[in-house]
């Protein structure tokens, strides 16, 4: 089955494939932290100090030092791990290796990490899948409207900017309309969402039409026929152009 929509099908397949990737690293992570914790001792440590840094995008990070002494003799290094309200001379506490006390982990971090990874990786995969999903049932609906539903001509009237934002990208949407003759009646449609840059339309010239697949038995059931339309090359006016 041909996708008519490719640029959300990408998108929503990179999230599931993101979201199992983030998954996978809360796996392994939670089942490495399982096995250090095994043979690990627990004990306090002092924050001596939080660095905070910001990158190229303003968002901050936070850095935090600690000190700890084990069998009278003092370790300091690199937490690993920061959260709200932590606070310089504030104690935390950590497991670290018997053999090698220069390993060493925070009991939250060890707890928490984990989970969040988790956390974030299920709802990033499942509304990629759930998108996914949708998309491949607007599909099924859309051949079924080609092939067995009633072919119309519209007239396209506007292109409308879309709510839909990806990348930094905003989708357009062809707005068009068909008089029925025999009633009168003036029907309006709105297209898929389209991530082509498309001109904007000279209404001093004769307005393109495109073609409307409706089902005459519900007509809230349609698709215009973006694929056809962008192919043929209707009448824009070229000099004014609609920005993603």
């Amino acid at each position: 089955m041909k996708m008519k929509n490719k640029q959300p099908f990408f998108t929503y397949l990179m999230m599931i494939l993101i979201g199992a990737g983030v998954m996978t690293a809360g796996i392994f992570l939670y089942i490495d932290n399982a096995n250090f914790k095994k043979t690990a001792l627990q004990t306090t440590a002092a924050i001596t100090d939080i660095k905070v840094s910001r990158d190229s995008n303003n968002k901050k990070s936070h850095t935090v030092y600690v000190k700890f002494s084990v069998n009278n003799e003092e370790y300091d290094g690199t937490l690993g791990f920061w959260q709200m309200g932590m606070e310089t001379g504030q104690n935390v506490k950590i497991y670290y290796g018997p053999n090698n006390p220069n390993n060493f982990r925070s009991v939250s971090g060890t707890n928490f990490l984990p989970l969040i990874l988790l956390s974030m990786s299920l709802i990033i995969f499942l509304a990629g899948f759930a998108s996914l999903c949708n998309l491949y049932i607007r599909q099924i609906l859309i051949n079924k409207l080609i092939t067995k539903g009633t072919r119309i001509t519209a007239t396209v009237t506007d292109i409308i900017q879309g709510n839909t934002t990806v990348n930094k990208r905003t989708c357009h949407n062809l707005i068009c309309e068909h008089k029925d003759e025999k009633t009168g009646n003036t029907s309006t449609f709105k297209s898929d969402d389209i991530w082509t840059i498309l001109p904007k339309i000279n209404k001093d010239q004769p307005l393109p039409t495109i073609n409307v697949y409706v089902d005459l038995k519900n007509p809230s059931k349609y698709y215009v026929d973006i694929d056809g339309f962008l192919n043929e090359n209707k009448i824009f006016d070229l000099t004014q152009i609609v920005k993603n």
